[in-house]
């Protein structure tokens, strides 16, 4: 057991405030000793570029959806 801080706790908690939804990764470490390969580097930049595709999406849609309302 331990306690989150730095950047992944202040991502926590306003997004408790916030209701928005956040992903952080937490990883069993060795206290004074790195573990560079604790995540999988390919695995996060495909799942990057599944949500950056999804993000331009939505703003597609946005869009979209605003110039229909107004023209």
């Amino acid at each position: 057991m331990g306690t989150i801080g730095g950047i992944p706790a202040v991502l926590l908690n306003q997004s408790s405030q916030l209701y928005i939804d956040v992903i952080i990764l937490l990883v069993k470490i060795i206290e004074g000793i790195p573990d560079f390969r604790s995540c999988n580097v390919p695995l996060l930049l495909q799942e990057a570029e599944k949500i950056e595709k999804e993000i331009t999406k939505i703003k597609t849609q946005d869009t979209e959806s605003e110039m229909n309302a107004y023209g």
